[in-house]
C-alpha cells in the first residue's frame, strides 16, 4: 500500500445532489474520487481531462444509464446484474481506446473517462455488490442514503491509499474479469456493514459510527479502491494508444511518497 495525501479539490462544476433517493455514492463523493484519480494519472492524460473538465465531471456525475441503472443489484444473486455491469465497463474502455485512436472529439473521450470512474465506483460499493442474507434490507433507501452521506464525510477526511499499478491489467484485451474482481472484493465488505447497522440486535445510524468503526473502514477502503481502479483503467487506455506516460506517479517501481498535502 502506498499512502498518498491530497488536498481538498474545489469543484469546477457546481454539481448538486440528485433529488430524492441517493444511489450509491453522492455526487460530491464521485467527483472527489475522479479528481483524486486524475492526480495519480499520467500528467499528459491529466492535462487532457483538465482541458475538458466539464465533460469528464459530467460523465462522473450523471446517473447510470438505462443499461445499468444506479442502485440496481450488482450481487451474484438471482437478480444481480454484476456480469452485465462488467461487460458494460469493458465495452466503455474499448470505446474510449477506439475513440482516441480514431481522433474523436476530446470532449467525448473525457466524458467516457468520467463514465469509467462512475461504473468502477458502483462496482466498489458493498451495498451494490453484497449478497449476504441481510443485504436486501441494507439496500433499502434508509440505509443506502445514510451510508452514502456518511461515506461523503469519510472521503473528506480519511487518508487516500493508492494500491499501485497493475502491470497485468495493461496486457488484457477485455477488462470484464477485472470488473468482476472488483465486485467480488467489494462484496466481502457487505456483511460487516450490515452487522454494523444492526449492532447488538438494535438498528443504528451512521451517527453512532466513529473513525474506528467497520463502516468507516469500508467507506475509506471503497473510496481508495475506486480511485486506484479508475487510475489503472485510465492508464490502460492511455498506454494502449501510445500516450505519454512520463511523470506518472509511482510508475516504474518508484518508492512510496507523501506529497505533503493534507486531505480534507
Amino acid at each position: 500500500m502506498r499512502l498518498f495525501g491530497c488536498g481538498l479539490v474545489a469543484l469546477a462544476l457546481a454539481v448538486g445532489l440528485p433529488p430524492g433517493r441517493i444511489f450509491a455514492w453522492t455526487t460530491p463523493t464521485r467527483i472527489r474520487m475522479a479528481d483524486d484519480a486524475v492526480r495519480i494519472s499520467s500528467p499528459a492524460f491529466a492535462r487532457l481531462l483538465y482541458r475538458h473538465l466539464d465533460e469528464y465531471h459530467r460523465g462522473v456525475a450523471e446517473e447510470a444509464d438505462s443499461q445499468i441503472e444506479a442502485g440496481r443489484d450488482l450481487s451474484t444473486g438471482p437478480h444481480g446484474r454484476r456480469r452485465e455491469a462488467a461487460e458494460q465497463l469493458s465495452k466503455l474502455v474499448s470505446q474510449t481506446i477506439e475513440g482516441l485512436s480514431n481522433h474523436e472529439p476530446m470532449r467525448e473521450i473525457c466524458y467516457r473517462a468520467g463514465r469509467i470512474c462512475r461504473l468502477v465506483a458502483d462496482l466498489n460499493h458493498p451495498i451494490h455488490t453484497g449478497s449476504t442474507p441481510g443485504e436486501a434490507e441494507l439496500r433499502s433507501a434508509v440505509y443506502y442514503d445514510d451510508f452514502a452521506r456518511y461515506a461523503e464525510g469519510v472521503a473528506a477526511r480519511a487518508p487516500l491509499v493508492f494500491y499501485g499499478w497493475r502491470d497485468d491489467l495493461r496486457t488484457v484485451k477485455d477488462v470484464a474479469p477485472f470488473a468482476l474482481e472488483i465486485a467480488s472484493r467489494s462484496e466481502r465488505d457487505a456483511e460487516g456493514l450490515y452487522r454494523a447497522y444492526h449492532s447488538r440486535g438494535a438498528k443504528v445510524t451512521s451517527s453512532d459510527f466513529d473513525d474506528r468503526s467497520i463502516p468507516f473502514a469500508v467507506a475509506s477502503l471503497s473510496y481508495s479502491r475506486t480511485v486506484s481502479d479508475t487510475a489503472n483503467l485510465w492508464l490502460l487506455v492511455w498506454s494502449r494508444v501510445g500516450g505519454d506516460l512520463r511523470g506518472t506517479p509511482y510508475l516504474g517501481g518508484a518508492s512510496s511518497r507523501r506529497p505533503g498535502r493534507a486531505r480534507g
